[in-house]
Formats: C-alpha cells, structure tokens, sequence
C-alpha cells in the first residue's frame, strides 16, 4: 500500500527540481496567466490589461477577460500567491502539486484495468516522468489541471459504464466541469461522458453480465452528471452571461476559419466561411494533410515518448474489450479530429499537446500488458527467454527510457542552463528606455503582449498581422 504514496513523493521531489530554476513563465500562454493571477491577487478581478490577439477585439484595456481562454489556471496561480507569497515560484506551488498526483491516476487506472501491481508501477513511474511534458506541468499553464480533470473524467465516465452506477457519473461531471474550466476544448469531455451515459441503452455496451440500465438509472446518472458540472461551470457561465451577452463566447470558434496562425493577429478583418472557401480547395485540404502529419508525430513524440509507441497501441488492443477505456478511445478520437480538420492550426500549435494531457495515464496503463505481450511472442521464438524476468529488465529499461526522454526536453527547452529565464528579457530594457523618455505607462504594441505586461507592468496590445 506505501507504493502509491512512494511514486506521489517521487513526483512530488521532481517537480520541485524541475520548477526551481524556472523564475518566469517563458511563453504566451503562461504569461497570459500568470498576469491573470497577479489581476486577482492585486484585486483586479478577471480584467487583461493587454489584448493578444484580434479574434473578437475589445475597445480599451483594462477590459474584461477569458473570452478565449478559460480562467482555471489562472485561479490556481493567485492561490498559490494567497497561501506561499508573491512571488513566481509561490505560483508554481498548485501546478506543481496537481501534477504531482498524475502518477497516482496512472497507478490506480493501471490496478483497475489488469489487478496487476508490475503494470501500475510502471505506469505510475512513466507518468512521473512525462518526457517533454515536464516542464510544462509546473508553469502557469492548462497542462497540469487539464491533465488531472481530463484523466479523472475519462476514468469515472469508465467505471460508470461498467459499473453502470450513477454516481460514477456525477463524478465524471464535476470533473468535466472543471476540466471546461481549464481549457475551453473541455467541453469535449463533457460530450463524451454524456455518450458513454447513453450508450448504457445499448445491449452491445453493457457489463459483460448483461444487466439492463434502467431508464430511471440513466436519468439518475445524467442528472448527476449535469449537475456536477454545473457546480462547476455555473458561476462561471453566469459571469459570462452577465459580462459578455453570452455563456460562452464564440471568439475561439473563429479559429476554424484561419488560413494561418498569424491571422489570429488579423486586425479588422472578420474570419468567416465565405473568406475561407475563397482560399481555395487546395489550400485547404493541402493545410488539412499537413497538419495530419504533424499532429500523427506530436502524438507519437508528446504523448508516446517515442518509445511507447508499439506498446501502448499493442495494450491498448489486448484491452480494448474494457469498457473503463471505451470513453478514453473516444475521446482520443474526437481530440484528434477536432485538432486536426477543425482547429488546425491551433491545433498544431499546441492545443493538441495541452489538451493530450489528459490521454498519458491511459497511455501509460497500457504500455505494461503490451510490452508483457511483445516479450510473449519472443519468448515463444526464444526458449530461453523466462517472461517474468525478461519483463522487469524491460520494465526497468522503458523507466530508464523516460527519464532520458525527459532529460532531452529539459534540456532542450534550457530549463538548468538558465536560457529559459532569459527570455523576453529585451522587454525590461524598452521599459527602462520608456522611463527615460518619461513615459513609463505608455501602452505598448509588442510582439508578445501577456508577456510585456508581465516584465513591465505596462499595458500592452499584440502587434497585428499584415
């Protein structure tokens, strides 16, 4: 029983290394947060003091915020500040502690899927050393929340099919609600736990001891489920009426429209379907094969590690007949598609790697039966092979895998050599430049607007394109 709560310190140590030499955000999307939770720290409510993009532009700045993004993140940034202090790495606090208790998902996920202890260690220690997720699950970004929601989610919307019980899928709404609340795709979630609550209907679907889902236990597990995530997402949603007209605006929408990233930064131009089918069927489909590519190898790199690649895919078809996974395969598909053919070119500028977070337990829990059944077939072929053992060498190499995978990528993101904290460091000399001038509180056009605000202090708009 210590060894769930052994790979949670594990986790919980390496974090903490990986977030201590980090002493800013680094990046857009961090950025963005992080001056979200000084906002609410310094009573500023949820208003941006910068606009990043163009999609649907407000008149001034201050203005009031998240009508592309979701506010999660930035919720857990200024509680870090409340309970640790102002400073950057008091904002890490909650990142680094949500994402500590992603090898406790993969643990646990593994036991009830396969009842076997080898499988659970490895994936717990595979999720404890995420590869090029690493750093990105202690900044001040979606991708530890998401993860810890998403994984949840998935896994209750499982056991409440199998089961067929509804509290697993009230469960499953709360955190559904809160991986919305993280991440505006979240919504995804919430579609494909109400899928998996019908799909009780069908006999196909059903336990394998074949009860039949009362229609009155369906009403119960989609009432549970609605419910909790309107916990969640009520207030928000609320705000968002009160604030913008609508419960949810629509300004992300519009990024199915892009014939470039950069268009998102298009000034006064409105994206819409008549602008896009005047790109031409070339572009489009030409953009549609492109990005399918590089979504297929973010997948295999981001989210397999390289490494895992023909384990996981082999477990997860020696476990295709659990019904704990039929959401997780859904919702793998539906991610994919969404990133891929609608939101192409958000999707393969990160939103597939922010939201695939939520898939490594899965893909984690089902590396151990595969690797079991690659060194099966092998030993059949090699008599001197004894598989228990053959399996913990293996085992204990793909853990070795991971930790140089991981390596790798903070390496390569400059993590321990100090390049990550130079970053964007050219905005404190324009802001020294601006004093000098006698205009310290100038608002600025900048290329990376969150983070100008965030080195300055200075209101800032994102240079537009074209």
């Amino acid at each position: 029983r210590w060894i769930p709560w052994a790979l949670v310190g594990l986790a919980l140590g390496f974090r903490l290394l990986t977030a201590w030499p980090l002493k800013q955000p680094g990046y857009t999307d961090a950025y963005y947060y992080a001056v979200g939770a000084k906002q609410l720290y310094s009573g500023q409510g949820f208003e941006e003091p910068f606009i990043w993009n163009y999609l649907d532009p407000p008149e001034s700045v201050p203005h009031p915020g998240y009508s592309y993004w979701m506010p999660l993140t930035a919720v857990l940034g200024w509680i870090g500040l409340e309970l640790f202090g102002d400073s950057f790495g008091a904002m890490q606090m909650p990142f680094v502690l949500v994402s500590s208790l992603l090898p406790l998902v993969a643990y646990f996920l593994t036991w009830d899927l396969t009842r076997r202890q080898g499988y659970a260690v490895l994936a717990g220690l595979l999720a404890v050393f995420p590869g090029f997720y690493a750093h990105f699950l202690v900044l001040t970004d979606s991708f530890a929340p998401f993860a810890l929601a998403g994984s949840l989610c998935l896994w209750a919307a499982g056991r409440g099919l199998r089961d067929q019980k509804p509290l697993w899928f009230g469960i499953a709404g709360l955190a559904a609600g809160l991986g919305h609340l993280a991440r505006a795709d979240g919504l995804l979630l919430l579609g494909v736990t109400l899928v998996t609550l019908v799909a009780q209907a069908f006999p196909r679907a059903r336990s394998s001891d074949g009860r039949r889902v009362s229609g009155r236990a369906l009403l119960a597990g989609a009432a549970l489920l609605f419910g909790g995530y309107l916990l969640v997402m009520g207030p928000w949603l609320t705000r968002n009426w009160l604030v913008f007209g609508t419960p949810l605006p629509g300004a992300g929408m519009k990024t199915m429209f892009l014939t470039t990233y950069d268009d998102m930064f298009a000034y006064g131009r409105p994206l819409t379907m008549q602008g896009y089918l005047a790109w031409g069927w070339g572009g489009i489909l030409g953009s549609k094969i492109y990005v399918l590519w590089v979504n297929l190898q973010r997948l295999w790199v981001e989210n397999l590690l390289v490494f895992l690649l023909p384990f996981s895919v082999l477990g997860l078809w020696t476990l295709r007949r659990e019904r704990v996974l039929w959401p997780f395969l859904l919702y793998l598909l539906q991610l994919f598609f969404s990133m891929t053919f609608l939101f192409t070119f958000p999707g393969m500028r990160g939103g597939l790697f922010h939201s695939g977070g939520a898939l490594l337990p899965f893909f984690f829990a089902a590396a151990g039966p595969g690797l079991e059944a690659v060194l099966r077939w092998a030993a059949r072929r090699l008599r001197s092979w004894h598989v228990p053992t053959a399996w913990r060498v293996f085992a204990g190499g793909s853990v070795g895998l991971a930790v140089l995978v991981t390596a790798l990528a903070l390496g390569r993101a400059g993590v321990y050599t100090g390049a990550w904290n130079e970053r964007d460091r050219g905005y404190l000399a324009i802001a020294g430049w601006l004093r000098e001038q006698d205009a310290g509180r100038s608002v600025v056009m900048v290329g990376n607007a969150p983070g100008f605000t965030w080195h300055t202090g200075n209101a800032a708009i994102a240079v537009p394109n074209e």
